[in-house]
């Protein structure tokens, strides 16, 4: 089943909305071949999918633990 991973490109949009202080815009632009001006869409309509959103929330709660664990 294809939805139930998120794709490469994905998880690396993932990270860099994180890096980016959760600016989908920049991430889009880091992330995919896509121009300014497409690039507010694309993040947007990539944040927006359950699969990325459930990998942004696996990842903060991994940064969390993380530093709990200093």
């Amino acid at each position: 089943m294809r939805g139930d991973k998120p794709t490469p490109k994905q998880r690396m949009f993932a990270k860099a909305y994180i890096k980016n202080k959760f600016n989908a815009t920049k991430s889009a632009l880091e992330i995919y071949d896509t121009t300014t001006k497409q690039a507010h869409n694309l993040g947007h309509q990539v944040v927006n999918k359950p699969i990325v959103q459930k990998t942004i929330q696996a990842a903060q709660e991994k940064k969390i633990l993380l530093i709990y664990s200093l």
